[in-house]
C-alpha cells in the first residue's frame, strides 16, 4: 500500500471515528430546531366564554411576593373555605372526547384528563392492505394522568368543555386540598399535542401542590407480529438534564427488575431530572417534555407470566417536586406530547435530541445519511419502491468505493502471482518463524503487495451493513414495504409461512445470496493454504444460515453488492485478458 493509498484510509478511518461528534455540532448550527413555546396565551388569545381560571402566571415558592409562615395541607373534610363556584363537591359524569387532524384521531377520558386511545390514519395494523389504522390503546396506563394528586387521578372525572375546533379542549377539576386544576389540551398539524395545565389556589391559606408524576401511556407491540427472538424493541428512554445524554432504561432495567421479581408489574424510580420522556414499541412512540424542571421518572413494566420474564408492556412517569402556592396564585405547566410514528424526519421537528429514540447508535451519521438516501430514492424516482431503492443505494455505495475494490482485486491476483514463492519461504524457514515473517514481508514489498488488501473492501462494508441493518429494524418507512414477491422488506420473506415444517417459512434471498457468494468464490484468484480454502468453501452454506431470518431488504442489499462485486471481478479479467493479448499481438 503507497503512501496515498495509506492517507486516504487514514482519513475514512479518522471521519468514521470522529463523524459522531462532529455531526451533532453540525446539525446545532446549520440544522437548529426551535423549542416550544413555553409561555401561555395571551388574554387576548383566550376565549372567555371558555376560561374557566384565571391567566397564569408562574410562581414558586420561593418567588412568592407574600412570605408564608404555614403550609396547610387541606382536605374536603378539613372545612375549607374555597371561593364562589368552586366545583370540589360536584361528581362529573364519566364522558371522552375525540381531536381530529389529517393524521390522527385522540380520546381523551373525564378520567383524569387521560389519552386513552390513538387512531394513525397513514398506518395500517397488519399486511392486509385491506386492514383498519393502526390504533395504539394505553389500557391499562394512560397517558397525561396526574399520580399523588387525588381529586384528578385517573380514577376521577373531571370536567370536559369542548374548545372552538375539534382540535382543541378544556378539562377542570379540584384536588382534594382545594387547589382548582385546569387543563387546556391542543392538538398541531401533525402528531404533537400541546398541553397546559394550570393549578390556582382558590382558597384563603397557603397551599402545598405537593410532589407528583406526570405519566405516559401503556406501550404494547402492535398486531404487525412479535418481536423476533431476542429483540427487544419496547423500551423507555429520557434525556437526562445538564446534557448528560439519552439513557435507554427499557433494555437496562426492566427485564432484570421483572425476572427479580415476584410480581408481574413493576416500578423502578430513577432519581434524576431529565428534560424529556419517551415510551415506545417498535414502530411507534410517546415523547413528553415539560417546561419545568423535573425530579426524576418511574419505569412502569410489565410481563405476561411469572415463568417468561419478557417485558410485554412499558410505560413511564416524570416526577416533579412540590410547590407552595399562596393565596390566588397559580402554577402553570406547559408541555410537549408527541405520539406517533417513529418516522425520523417527523420527530426531528420537534426536538433535535429526541431523534435518540431511533437508536441508530454509533453509527447514527450514517445511519441518518442511509435513510435519507433511500427516502430520496423513492420519493423522486418512479415507482417508488423502498426495494429499487435498496438496489439504487447499493450501485451508488460500489460507485464510490469502486477505485479501492479495484485496488482489493488488483492485490490479489498479485497474491495469486507470488504464490508459489510464498510456498517456497514457509518451506525455507517452516521451523524459523521470524525468519520466515522477515521474508514475507520482504517478498511483499519486492513484489509491492498488500497481504491485507483484498479484506479493505469487505472492511469498509461493514459499517454500512450495520448501518443498514439498523435502519430496516427501526425506521417505520421500510414497515410492509413490498418488492416484487417481498411483503415486507423490514422482516424476513416468510413465503408459505405454516405450511412448512416447524412453523418455518420459505426465504429465497438468502439462497440467492450464498449462490452468489459461491460464484464469487469461483471468480476469486485462490490464494493461502489448502485448509484455508477448504474453510472458505463453507462460508455460503454459513451466510445461508445466518442471513435466513435477516430483514429481506438487508439480504437484498448483500445480495445486490455480491452480483456487482462479482460484475466488477468479470470485468476487470476480461479488461485485463484483453491488455495481455493486445501486447502479445
Amino acid at each position: 500500500m503507497n503512501r496515498k493509498e495509506m492517507a486516504a484510509l487514514g482519513i475514512l478511518i479518522v471521519t468514521l471515528l470522529t463523524w459522531p461528534i462532529v455531526a451533532p455540532k453540525i446539525e446545532q448550527q446549520f440544522f437548529p430546531v426551535q423549542p416550544i413555546p413555553e409561555s401561555v396565551p395571551s388574554d387576548a388569545e383566550v376565549d372567555p366564554a371558555k376560561e374557566t381560571a384565571p391567566r397564569v402566571i408562574r410562581e414558586q415558592g420561593a418567588e412568592m411576593e407574600s412570605p408564608v409562615a404555614v403550609v396547610q395541607t387541606l382536605t374536603p373534610e378539613s372545612g375549607v373555605e374555597t371561593a364562589p363556584g368552586s366545583d370540589l363537591e360536584q361528581d362529573y359524569p364519566d364522558d371522552t372526547v375525540k381531536l381530529h387532524n389529517d393524521v390522527m384521531d385522540i380520546t381523551l377520558s373525564s378520567r383524569g384528563g387521560s389519552v386513552t386511545e390513538i387512531l394513525l390514519k397513514e398506518y395500517r395494523e397488519t399486511l392486509d392492505k385491506e386492514s383498519p389504522e393502526v390504533v395504539l390503546n394505553f389500557s391499562p396506563h394512560g397517558g397525561l394522568v396526574y399520580t399523588g394528586l387525588p381529586g384528578i387521578a385517573a380514577d376521577q372525572n373531571l370536567k370536559i368543555k369542548f374548545g372552538a375546533t375539534d382540535r382543541a379542549v378544556h378539562l377542570s377539576g379540584v384536588l382534594h386540598n382545594g387547589l382548582s386544576f385546569d387543563r387546556s389540551v391542543e392538538l398541531g398539524e401533525q402528531y404533537v399535542l400541546r398541553i397546559v395545565d394550570t393549578f390556582q389556589n382558590q382558597t384563603r391559606d397557603p397551599v402545598d401542590l405537593p410532589e407528583h408524576a406526570l405519566q405516559l401511556g401503556s406501550m404494547k407491540e402492535n398486531g404487525d407480529g412479535s418481536a423476533p427472538k431476542g429483540m427487544y424493541y419496547l423500551g423507555i428512554d429520557a434525556l437526562l438534564h445538564g446534557g448528560k445524554g439519552v439513557e435507554y432504561y427499557g433494555k437496562k432495567i426492566l427485564p432484570k427488575a421483572l425476572k427479580n421479581s415476584p410480581d408481574l408489574q413493576v416500578e423502578v424510580d430513577q432519581v434524576e431530572p431529565v428534560d424529556w420522556l419517551a415510551v415506545k414499541n417498535r414502530y411507534f412512540t410517546q415523547i413528553l417534555r415539560p417546561n419545568d424542571d423535573s425530579k426524576g421518572i418511574q419505569l412502569l413494566g410489565a410481563k405476561l407470566s411469572r415463568d417468561k420474564p419478557m417485558v410485554s408492556d412499558v410505560a413511564g412517569r416524570i416526577m416533579f417536586p412540590s410547590y407552595i402556592l399562596g393565596p390566588d396564585q397559580t402554577f402553570s405547566r406547559t408541555s410537549e406530547y408527541y405520539v406517533g410514528p417513529k418516522k425520523f424526519s417527523i420527530i426531528r421537528e420537534s426536538s433535535r435530541h429526541q431523534t435518540e429514540v431511533m437508536e441508530f447508535g454509533f453509527f447514527s451519521p450514517i445511519c441518518k445519511f442511509l435513510l435519507w438516501v433511500l427516502n430520496f430514492i423513492h420519493d423522486k424516482m418512479w415507482p417508488h419502491n423502498y426495494g429499487i431503492a435498496i438496489m439504487l443505494l447499493t450501485v451508488i455505495i460500489r460507485t464510490i468505493f469502486w477505485p479501492i475494490t479495484h485496488k482489493g482485486t488488483e492485490n490479489m491476483r498479485k497474491m495469486q502471482e507470488i504464490a508459489p514463492l510464498m510456498k517456497e519461504v514457509k518451506e525455507k524457514y517452516k521451523d524459523k518463524p521470524d525468519q520466515q515473517q522477515k521474508a514475507m514481508m520482504e517478498l511483499y514489498k519486492e513484489n509491492k503487495v498488500n497481504p491485507v488488501g483484498g479484506c479493505l473492501p469487505m472492511v469498509i462494508q461493514i459499517p454500512i451493513f450495520f448501518s443498514l441493518f439498523v435502519v430496516l429494524r427501526s425506521a417505520i418507512e421500510m414497515r410492509f414495504a413490498g418488492f416484487l414477491w417481498i411483503q415486507d422488506l423490514s422482516e424476513p420473506e416468510n413465503l408459505f409461512k405454516g405450511l412448512l415444517p416447524f412453523g418455518l417459512g420459505l426465504n429465497i434471498l438468502p439462497f440467492l445470496n450464498a449462490g452468489s457468494m459461491f460464484l464469487q468464490q469461483k471468480l476469486t484468484p485462490t490464494t493461502g493454504d489448502a485448509n484455508q480454502q477448504k474453510i472458505m468453501q463453507f462460508m455460503p452454506l454459513m451466510m445461508l444460515v445466518l442471513f435466513y431470518n435477516f430483514a429481506s431488504g438487508l439480504v437484498l442489499y448483500w445480495t445486490t453488492n455480491q452480483v456487482l462485486m462479482m460484475t466488477q471481478q468479470v470485468m476487470y479479467y476480461r479488461r485485463r485478458e484483453a491488455g495481455e493479448k493486445a501486447e502479445k499481438d
